[in-house]
């Protein structure tokens, strides 16, 4: 798999292939394959939800799954992002 394109946006790839990526450099976030257009049009929501753990979009692979829906599998290269863009959604004190 490549690496994000040079938009910095992050990679669609399906749920299944999540398992062969390096959990240590990315963040997968599972969503279903009908919300992609209104993602590329207004962005991710705050609060979207991203994690290293391939187990855990495994997880909700199934669950969207079974909601009727096709899951596809977000990915973002961490050594890719500008860490001054990054906001957290509950900063810490």
């Amino acid at each position: 798999m490549g690496t994000n394109d040079s938009s910095g946006a992050p990679r669609i790839v399906s749920a299944q292939d999540v398992n062969d990526q390096d959990e240590a450099t990315e963040l997968y976030c599972v969503t279903s394959e009908d919300r992609l257009d209104g993602i590329k049009r207004e962005g991710l929501w705050a609060g979207s939800y991203w994690s290293s753990n391939s187990d855990l979009a495994d997880y909700y692979e199934e669950t969207v799954g079974d909601e009727g829906r096709e899951p596809v599998c977000l990915v973002i290269n961490l050594n890719e992002l500008n860490e001054a863009a990054i906001v957290p959604d509950y900063p810490g004190s």
